[in-house]
């Protein structure tokens, strides 16, 4: 063999790839089958993934895990009858998990699992490999275990045992964690009047809760509305997600003060310029009171009526002249934007309805005089 020969032939052998049990590798997905994936790792070198040693769950069809073309770790099994290197992805992806979860173990770090089933004591979750969460370590006290499956949680390792493929979790003290840093943060970030973003979680008679984000705020039922309401479900529902403005706090009782109507525009400095002293308008009877009617002449901005002024009789149930959800018209006798209180009438209004009738009949009378008989009616049968 000459020099060159020898040379073709060394470059030919090289071109091989020797591969060894145990051996983690880069390869591309080169062709799938029904039952595997050929692999090209390098060179000459085509390796086999039978389907079972895919992944770590069942495979049913190799082209929903892999696709042509695309690079994968292996991990070298041995070599088949006819020197065909077997491999498996799925030891390759586990000798990456089980990297992952010894450095968070080490490192005190939370890791995301899925919940797969619930077990005599507790759960199963998948981590890439299997893991146990006891039923003393699942969230907060009354959440049901069933409730969690097929959920991604956050999860502290408590033991590890990687001969036997053991990973022992909490999810409450990996909760409890992110309580304290969202706490944190949420402190930090925090000033009076600072417009926030949350959602409605519970309802009570004086106010409704909000979740901020790591912490729970309140507004009180003098802040939710612009008007006078009578209960929190008037405006709100628990789920709904709104905005708040901060009007305290106190980081060491962790409460914190909100008001859903200051982040709504003020309906008095939205009032139109001809709701004025004397001024006619319409609204919607909104509230009944012994001796007053409330009357939404704008949104957001009620007047009241008193007893007197709804009618020229004297009236002792105002439910004898108006009902909810009445429009009316009204006579705005007082407005006084530093108390936020307008005075109405309804009678006033009725007189000056009936004043214009009046005069626009005058004015559409012809020139010519009355005769006698128009004048005095049924008065000359007397």
């Amino acid at each position: 063999m000459n020099p060159e020969e020898k040379q073709e032939s060394e470059l030919y052998d090289q071109s091989f790839v020797t591969l060894k049990r145990g051996d983690v590798l880069k390869g591309k997905v080169a062709r799938i089958e029904s039952d595997g994936v050929l692999v090209d790792v390098g060179g000459k070198t085509e390796g086999f993934i039978p389907k079972n040693e895919l992944s770590h769950k069942p495979v049913l069809d190799p082209h929903t895990l892999v696709n042509i073309g695309e690079e994968i770790d292996v991990f070298v099994l041995s070599e088949d009858e006819e020197g065909i290197p077997q491999l498996s992805k799925k030891r390759a992806d586990l000798e990456k998990v089980w990297l992952k979860i010894k450095e968070a173990f080490e490192q005190k770090i939370n890791v995301q699992g899925t919940v797969m089933e619930q077990v005599k004591g507790g759960l199963v979750v998948d981590l890439g490999v299997r893991g146990f969460i006891p039923a003393s370590h699942v969230g907060r006290r009354g959440m049901k275990l069933e409730d969690l499956i097929g959920e991604s949680l956050p999860l502290r390792i408590l033991e590890i045992d990687a001969h036997k493929g053991r990973v022992v979790l909490s999810h409450r003290i990996a909760i409890e964690e992110e309580t304290k840093k969202n706490k944190s943060a949420f402190w930090g970030d925090l000033y009076e009047g600072q417009p926030r973003h949350g959602t409605v979680v519970r309802i009570t008679n004086f106010g409704a809760f909000v979740d901020l984000g790591g912490m729970d705020g309140l507004i009180h039922l003098s802040e939710l509305s612009w008007k006078q309401i009578k209960h929190p479900s008037d405006v709100l529902s628990v789920g709904d997600k709104i905005d708040v403005v901060v009007l305290g706090f106190d980081r060491e009782k962790e409460r914190v003060s909100l008001s859903y109507r200051r982040a709504q525009p003020d309906p008095w400095t939205l009032l139109p310029e001809n709701f004025k002293e004397g001024a006619i308008v319409s609204g919607t009877v909104s509230k009944l009171a012994k001796r007053y009617v409330f009357v939404e002449i704008f949104t957001g901005i009620e007047g009241l009526i008193p007893l007197f002024e709804l009618s020229e009789k004297n009236v002792a149930d105002p439910t004898k002249v108006v009902h909810l959800g009445d429009v009316v018209q009204v006579k705005i006798l007082e407005i006084k934007p530093d108390l936020r209180r307008i005075l109405l009438s309804m009678r006033q209004s009725d007189e000056a309805a009936q004043q214009e009738n009046y005069r626009e009949y005058l004015e559409n009378q012809d020139e010519k005089p009355m005769t006698l008989k128009e004048l005095l009616g049924n008065q000359l049968e007397l």
